[in-house]
């Protein structure tokens, strides 16, 4: 190529828009630059860079000089030329710098993002059970950093044929798992997916048999519009459900893209008027790492729903089983509380046949024998009474309060006590309510209080009786003295009495002692009672 230069003419360097494969670059028969060898060996000439070349001197002199460039130019390869602009340096760096970012710094930023998306994406993928859907996606965005690589390429690793068929594998395993994304993911099984497998499993070995580059080219732009093809049925099953799949839409838009970009780039690498335009492909990294944090996105707000859905259905269902557990609780306590009382009727019935009613069978047998005189009937009938208003007290709500149950028994026995010249002393405190006590174990213990103030009036000679209650802290102190003879007087006739104040202590778990008072003469009996039992 031969030009002129003129003396306004600042002519300095050359600049190349794209250079395909080796090439050396001659001014007037002297070598300018150039890359590689032209004897078809091992290819180190970047295929998507510009190229630039600083000419000798500071400028060309005017007149006419001759530019040679020789190519390596292959069979069924993409070599080619871009125009050649030559003129001040500094004005055409410019211009290499901004194609140099187009065509190749770009690349080499999709290819990055993608590899730290991989890596992102395994993190994700081994936090959500092993997604088979994020993996599908992880090994798209791996391979398509290994296809963006192709577009920086320095120096090809092995053939730059091999390597072209090797890249074109990759693609049409990425297409064949961007496909497989959809059946993951799909609304409703088509009918022909094992089919379709196939032919995607058939098309894998058309890079190993078919060594030729352009008609590898040409397959993958049929084969990709096959594949965007096959989401038809998808999407008609989405419509016809009514239902949005992200998955079926965006994939049948990635395939129209990528086959945007396929059929753009063939038209560029193989339309000599074309050669110098960008290609597509080295954005594809861009747009699928969009595609994977939009589709993670979906998936969250989806799992962050379902989670919200399922909260939701279990408080409903845990609200549903309180409310049941509730009412068989309540059953059960009302069986319980029927059981308990049941119990206790059987109980008491059972104590007042034992005591009132064998009472009252032995003084008719007694009678029937042997006549009783007026005193004594009235003795056993007095007895008798005492014992069922001690049945009756333990009925009344108040069972668990001592203080209550001890003044309903001084209500009935005072005025009886001073009728016999005796004094009731009555000395008591604020105390607890016992919860452990129920009315058959108040029964029991005021049958003991009223024993010990029947042997002491009957057996102690005594003037004064004195009821002392205490609040000992873990204990209640029940103490009962009189001023009598004490046990001398006492021990041969209330040994029966004491024995069964003694019984019913212990089968209430009281501690019982009974014995003469340390202080002065008399006789005392201690009922020690457990705060908590």
């Amino acid at each position: 190529m031969q030009f002129e230069v003129t003396e306004s003419d600042n002519i300095s360097s050359m600049f190349i828009s794209r250079l395909g494969l080796n090439a050396n670059f001659y001014l007037d028969g002297q070598r300018v630059g150039g890359y590689g060898t032209l004897r078809r060996e091992r290819v180190i000439r970047p295929w998507n860079r510009p190229h630039m070349a600083s000419f000798p001197g500071v400028r060309l002199a005017p007149g006419s000089h001759t530019l040679v460039i020789e190519l390596d130019g292959m069979v069924s390869h993409y070599t080619g030329l871009g125009r050649i602009f030559l003129g001040p340096e500094d004005d055409l760096l410019r211009f290499f710098n901004q194609r140099m970012f187009v065509q190749n710094t770009m690349a080499l930023v999709s290819s990055g993002l993608c590899i730290a998306g991989f890596i992102g994406l395994l993190l994700i993928w081994s936090q959500l059970n092993y997604n088979k859907s994020i993996l599908c996606l992880i090994l798209i965005i791996s391979l398509m950093g290994i296809w963006m690589s192709g577009f920086s390429t320095h120096e090809f690793p092995f053939d730059q044929k091999e390597y072209a068929r090797f890249m074109y594998l990759i693609h049409f395993v990425m297409l064949g798992l961007m496909y497989q994304l959809i059946l993951l993911c799909r609304p409703t099984p088509p009918k022909r997916d094992g089919i379709l497998l196939w032919t995607f499993v058939v098309t894998l070995l058309i890079p190993v048999a078919i060594s030729d580059i352009v008609t590898l080219l040409r397959l993958m732009l049929i084969e990709t519009a096959i594949f965007a093809s096959a989401t038809i049925p998808f999407l008609y099953h989405c419509l016809k459900q009514g239902r949005f799949s992200f998955e079926v839409v965006s994939a049948t838009f990635l395939f129209l893209l990528d086959l945007g970009h396929i059929t753009n780039d063939y038209i560029v690498l193989t339309t000599a008027s074309r050669f110098e335009e960008a290609l597509v492909g080295q954005y594809m990294g861009l747009i699928l790492l969009s595609y994977a944090g939009f589709y993670l996105t979906l998936n969250f707000i989806e799992a962050f729903d379902i989670r919200n859905k399922n909260n939701l259905h279990l408080k409903s269902e845990l609200e549903k089983n309180e409310l049941q557990l509730k009412q068989q609780y309540e059953k059960l306590a009302s069986i319980e509380r029927a059981r308990f009382q049941q119990e206790e009727r059987e109980t008491l019935m059972a104590d007042m046949h034992d005591g009132i009613g064998s009472q009252l069978v032995s003084t008719v047998a007694a009678l029937r024998v042997k006549p009783m005189d007026q005193q004594e009937v009235v003795a056993v009938l007095q007895h008798c009474i005492d014992d069922l208003r001690l049945t009756i007290d333990s009925l009344e709500p108040t069972h668990q309060d001592i203080l209550t149950l001890l003044g309903n028994f001084r209500y009935r026995i005072e005025p009886r006590l001073k009728m016999m010249g005796i004094q009731l002393k009555w000395g008591v405190n604020d105390i607890p309510d016992l919860a452990y006590l129920n009315p058959r174990s108040s029964l029991q213990f005021l049958r003991i209080v009223q024993e010990a103030f029947a042997n002491i009036v009957k057996h102690s000679q005594c003037r004064e009786i004195g009821l002392k209650v205490a609040f000992t802290g873990n204990h209640i102190e029940v103490r009962i003295q009189d001023d009598g003879v004490g046990s001398e007087g006492t021990v041969a006739s209330t040994g029966k009495g004491l024995k069964n104040m003694n019984r019913r202590a212990e089968q209430m778990g009281l501690k019982f002692t009974a014995g003469n008072r340390t202080d002065k003469q008399g006789f005392e009996v201690v009922i020690v009672l457990p705060v908590t039992q």
